[in-house]
């Protein structure tokens, strides 16, 4: 045994006097004050549980693709490697993080207030702790609404724990903890500025508690904060990073109940309670067991760890007696899990290992399995009383021979027994116990009375249990049944898991398809993969919903053995009159006379630093999620406008590119060098997907030619992006972030028509009320707070009881072209098939032609330009562009050359003759009029200025784009002499 190895088994003789549990409340996996879990568990070698209400499901992922559910098993994963460096534990609960709440009440509201109480209540009398301390306050202080839930509800189940008419349904038995304490150090995310661990005045005059985890452990040589943050940073899917180093770190804590009011102020959560044993009442047997347990701790040696056995035995005896005559149930509950506590310590002290190998850790129904259960003792043999194989109902294990091996193990000889587990043809494949029944939107649908409620994994399937006896002691360990294996750069211990003999992967999880008024022909792919050992044969057929026809109807399967899959396509016929909606098309697999219609996910981790993602073969832990298979078919009647060529940049990982594979559009995605260095021009609009000016350098190194592509015609729509988009020069014009950011998390909040004729909401699709149903998740975040009045707000929307959010979705007309900030949820809506964000991400696309037909137009009704076709018009419109010119500035000067003719779109404009003091009022243009053309026809200076009278909007075309005109097209210039002439005729009239 390792040294910290023996010192800490010191310390679990300490913990086995100590009764003074810690109950640590949050709502992620990464909530926790990890510095005071190291330092209760280290220090006061108390039990400290950390319980979390979600497993982190919403949040990012940093290491690898998984994402909802499967993020969720990473999580829990890197939760118990976290408390595995900081000497605690971790329990969960049922609720889903469905993302950001800006509430409390919200998040209550979702996750239903009485469940997340009874559950806060399970974790009270499932620790029985003395004390409970909530990381949350329950106010705006702590920013994510489900840290605020967690806060406003601790109060009430403490006092609801120990209250026997409160959720009796649990099968606990009441539980008072004796006090409740409350973190005062507020929410903190990655990236912010902030700081830790320092002395606050404001707490000191408060008087509140303080902890000080910058002391020095003498068993790791370290300080507690230092292994905390060595633990904290085992989430790594959050990106989170400490550097441990030594010296003082301070937390706080606000008392919020207690039996007394104490004197002064308090040094430790322990101050006026008995945190031992004997606080748990006045029995003799508990000051016996007490007084044994620390001599056992005084008289330990690590060289002689035995020495102390006979005291541990006293303790085991008399709460042992206690509790076969205890009639308070919660006391007899725990006691029985302190004497468990005290035998495996016992084991650990004899050398006992206990090991229960199985041949395989993938099993499937109708299958044998072989385990091994082997027993090595230490120096000093020990006796084998009892060896047991637990396995489920139904199961059967028959031990295939008598007990091999000497009946007294030690480090040199195992005693051996051998079993042959048959598994039951009937039964189910198993995901984690939380995702084997369809959840809600915002909790999980957990089995009844499992043992595994709240735990992070499962119990194991299969188990030992092996009574053993030496050096005057008796003691029984279990051990659960695990493959051990080992591959190229490592090993594992993978615990027993039922899976399907056969399992579905289909290429396409969701398809969206075009009302074309046709009918559809759909390929669909799906792959076959076999996990039993033997091989298989099945029936794989497509059920596709009625007046749909599936090309063939069913196809036989053959697969070799495990490993093996094969690939099958169908055809699906999808009728013309098929309305617009969503359809599911799901599969049915026959295989050994049982249906099999499962998709299996594996979730894996390999080793640290491995090069290539973990596999069958390497990961070394691993979970599989199983669900039904189908494949999502939404008919969305949308039009996009298909003669004009797009560019997308991707950002954060998203797939709305592939989501709208079937609409044919011209799309092609924009590399980094394409970005930098090749013509944009060959685009009429390019989107840039979410946080891109963040995730990809070279989005921001090309900001400049971003605008200008926007400059010379082109259309940017960039979709929601993060702090820093607002600092300058990656714009048109100014915008700026509100903090923190505006964001609308109710995916139903009413959505407001701003700006009801702007052609974002016209055209190719009209868009109204009914495009804003069905949305998921949320409506949009990092929504603009504000904003230069050049921009146009088209939607607003907003969280119940805030005022309506306008900075969601803005135009800016920018030189010819138009620049779009669109912060809704497009990558979340498109690839969830949302009819309305299709329809109006349509709509953003095709403002490039929209724009270019507003402006035809406008020159269409202009008596300059109304001789041209269509076709002229349509060129000459996408060389104009648009200006905004503010009150009292010119945009002529009487004598200049200009380079410039205006075309009045909104406001006004005075035309005056003169300089200076004698400056005249000649003439005030309205909307509609055009300005400057005798300066660009006859190659003259202008004969009179132009001042904006109001602000105003005007389009502007350039001298080098009417020259180009002239040049391809010279039949223009009899048109336009003819209208220079009667300009002349006015213009003199006018002067005059």
């Amino acid at each position: 045994m390792a040294p910290e190895q023996v010192a800490r088994q010191h310390d679990r003789i300490r913990a086995l006097a100590n009764a003074g549990a810690v109950l640590h409340l949050g709502a992620h996996p990464d909530d926790e004050d990890s510095g005071m879990v190291a330092y209760m568990s280290r220090r006061h070698a108390a039990r400290t549980v950390y319980w979390s209400a979600t497993r982190g499901e919403g949040g990012q992922n940093r290491r690898g693709p998984e994402r909802n559910e499967a993020l969720g098993v990473v999580r829990t994963w890197e939760s118990l490697d976290a408390r595995r460096l900081d000497g605690g534990e971790v329990l969960y609960g049922p609720f889903y993080d469905f993302g950001f709440s800006k509430s409390g009440e919200d998040t209550l509201r979702r996750w239903g207030r009485d469940a997340v109480v009874g559950e806060v209540v399970r974790a009270i009398r499932s620790v029985q702790p003395l004390v409970v301390v909530c990381r949350w306050s329950g106010t705006a202080d702590d920013g994510h609404g489900h840290h605020q839930a967690v806060g406003l509800v601790a109060e009430e189940a403490f006092d609801a724990a120990a209250d026997p008419e409160r959720f009796p349904e649990l099968g606990l038995p009441p539980w008072r903890a004796a006090k409740l304490y409350r973190s005062v150090a507020g929410d903190w995310q990655p990236g912010e500025d902030g700081s830790f661990g320092v002395l606050v005045p404001e707490y000191e005059q408060a008087g509140y508690l303080r902890l000080d985890t910058g002391e020095v452990d003498p068993v790791a040589e370290v300080s507690y904060q230092e292994q905390a943050h060595t633990a904290v940073n085992r989430h790594r899917s959050q990106g989170i990073g400490f550097v441990p180093e030594p010296g003082p770190y301070f937390y706080y804590y606000r008392l919020v109940r207690s039996p007394s009011a104490p004197p002064s102020r308090e040094a430790s959560f322990y101050d006026g309670l008995d945190p031992l044993l004997t606080g748990l009442g006045d029995d003799p047997r508990l000051t016996a067991a007490r007084a044994a347990l620390e001599t056992a701790a005084e008289n330990f040696r690590p060289d002689r760890p035995t020495a102390c056995l006979p005291r541990l035995v006293e303790a085991w005896e008399a709460l042992s007696a206690l509790e076969a005559v205890e009639d308070d149930e919660a006391l007899a509950r725990y006691l029985t899990r302190r004497t468990a506590e005290i035998e495996e310590v016992v084991a650990g002290f004899l050398s006992v290992r206990v090991e229960c190998l199985a041949d395989r850790a993938r099993i499937t129904p109708g299958r044998e399995v072989r385990v091994v259960v082997r027993v090595w003792g230490g120096a000093d043999p020990v006796d084998v009383e009892k060896v047991e194989l637990h396995v489920p109902d139904g199961w059967l294990a028959v031990r295939t021979s008598a007990d091999d091996g000497p009946p007294h193990p030690s480090h040199t000889a195992q005693h051996e027994v051998v079993y042959l587990v048959t598994v039951p043809a009937d039964v189910e494949p198993q995901a984690p116990y939380w995702l084997r029944a369809p959840r809600g939107p915002y909790r999980y649908a957990w089995p009844e009375r499992s043992p595994s409620l709240g735990q992070p994994l499962d119990e194991p399937l299969v188990w030992t249990e092996v009574v053993v006896r030496g050096a005057g002691a008796t003691c029984t360990v279990r051990s659960a049944a695990v493959q051990r294996s080992g591959f190229p750069g490592g090993s594992r211990l993978l615990p027993l898991t039922v899976l399907p003999p056969v399992a579905l992967s289909p290429r396409q999880q969701r398809e969206i398809l075009p009302i074309t008024g046709l009918q559809r022909v759909l390929d669909l792919d799906v792959t076959v993969q076999c996990i039993e050992p033997d091989g298989a044969r099945a029936v794989l057929t497509p059920v596709a919903p009625d007046g749909w026809t599936v090309d063939p109807p069913a196809r036989e399967v053959l697969l070799g053995g495990a490993g093996d899959t094969v690939t099958r396509r169908f055809r699906v016929h999808v009728p013309a009159s098929a309305a617009p909606g969503g359809y599911a098309l799901r599969y049915e697999l026959q295989c050994g006379g049982r249906s099999y219609d499962l998709e299996l996910r594996p979730v894996r981790l390999g080793v640290p630093g491995a090069t290539a993602p973990p596999d069958e073969h390497t990961a070394v832990v691993e979970a599989y999620l199983l669900r039904p298979v189908s494949v999502a078919v939404d008919l969305v009647d949308a039009r996009f406008i298909k003669t004009l060529r797009y560019g997308y940049v991707h950002g954060l990982e998203e797939s709305i590119v592939p989501s709208l594979a079937r609409f044919e559009l011209d799309l092609a995605e924009v590399g980094d060098d394409q970005l930098e260095f090749a013509d944009l021009g060959e685009f009429d609009a390019i989107v840039l997907g979410p946080n891109a000016y963040s995730v990809r350098p070279a989005v921001r190194r090309s900001a400049a030619r971003l605008l200008d592509f926007v400059a010379q015609g082109g259309t940017l729509v960039v979709q929601y992006q993060t702090y820093g988009y607002d600092v300058g020069g990656l714009t048109p014009f100014p915008v700026r972030f509100s903090q923190p950011h505006d964001r609308v998390t109710d995916p139903q909040a009413p959505v407001t028509l701003v700006d009801p004729a702007n052609p974002v909401l016209t055209a190719p699709n009209a868009i109204g009320p009914a495009d804003f149903d069905g949305w998921v998740h949320d409506r949009g975040l990092y929504f603009l707070g504000e904003w230069d009045r050049r921009y146009t707000p088209v939607l607003a929307s907003a969280d119940v009881g805030e005022p309506p959010r306008e900075g969601g979705l803005l135009t800016a007309s920018f030189g010819r072209g138009t620049y779009v900030y669109a912060a809704y949820s497009f990558h979340r809506q498109i690839p969830a098939g949302v009819a309305g964000a299709v329809r109006l991400f349509a709509n953003l696309l095709g403002l490039a032609e929209v724009r270019v037909r507003e402006r035809m137009a406008r020159l269409g009704e202009l008596e300059l330009f109304r001789f041209m076709t269509e076709a002229q018009l349509y060129e000459a419109a996408r060389s104009v562009s648009e200006r905004w010119v503010d009150a009292g500035a010119y945009l002529a000067r009487e004598g200049e050359r200009g380079h410039e003719m205006f075309i009045l779109v909104d406001g006004s404009v005075e035309v005056l003759h003169g300089e200076g003091d004698g400056e005249r009022l000649v003439h005030v243009a309205g909307p509609g009029e055009e300005l400057g053309e005798l300066t660009l026809l006859a190659d003259i200076p202008r004969s009179a200025s132009l001042r904006a009278a109001t602000d105003v909007v005007v389009l502007v075309i350039r001298d080098d784009a009417l020259e180009e005109w002239l040049q391809r097209h010279p039949d223009l210039g009899r048109g336009m002499m003819r209208r220079l002439a009667h300009r002349v005729v006015e213009t003199t009239g006018q002067l005059s």
